[in-house]
């Protein structure tokens, strides 16, 4: 059985985890759990376990990527073995019963940092691996993508929101 962990922060978008949830009730051959972690759990949402953000966490988690290292250190606290990342508005659009990470290269690193704070983390996080002599491929795809708790705890920049987690992931792993 896989456990696909979403964060959820109420939004004007709010329908989208309803479509979300019923793609994979549809298309994903496996057993599987899904856990939604948030501030956020709507009246209609049965059948998963609701993980409340912790309050320390309550006015940044999740309402972004690069907030995901707390939901990623509450999840670890559950016990968690691995898990899959799905963003409210991921959609399974045929059936499958695994997932595998893509990359994309972004181009040369650019002398200027544009984009904001999304943007900056990126970046920092490909410097970081550069560094250590890794390769840098740019993973933040927007897909679903499998974590391995054990391999997460080896990335405490990830866990204190330092870095993005699937470029440093799968670039190290």
């Amino acid at each position: 059985m896989i456990t696909i962990v979403y964060p959820l922060i109420e939004s004007d978008w709010g329908e989208e985890i309803q479509y979300s949830l019923r793609s994979i009730a549809k298309n994903l051959e496996i057993p599987f759990q899904v856990i939604i972690y948030g501030t956020y759990r709507p009246e209609w949402l049965t059948g998963v376990t609701f993980l409340e953000a912790t309050v320390e966490h309550s006015d940044t988690v999740p309402q972004c990527q690069y907030n995901q290292g707390l939901i990623y250190q509450d999840l670890l606290e559950t016990g968690l073995d691995n898990f899959v990342f799905f963003n409210d508005d991921i959609y399974l659009l045929d059936k499958t019963d695994t997932f595998s990470p893509v990359y994309h290269n972004d181009g040369p690193h650019p002398e200027e940092r544009p984009g904001g704070v999304w943007r900056g983390l990126l970046w920092d996080t490909r410097e970081a691996l550069i560094q250590q002599g890794l390769p840098s491929r740019n993973y933040e795809t927007h897909i679903p993508y499998p974590i391995e708790c054990k391999k997460l705890l080896q990335l405490p920049e990830v866990l204190e929101g330092r870095q993005l987690l699937a470029t440093a992931y799968y670039n190290r792993f």
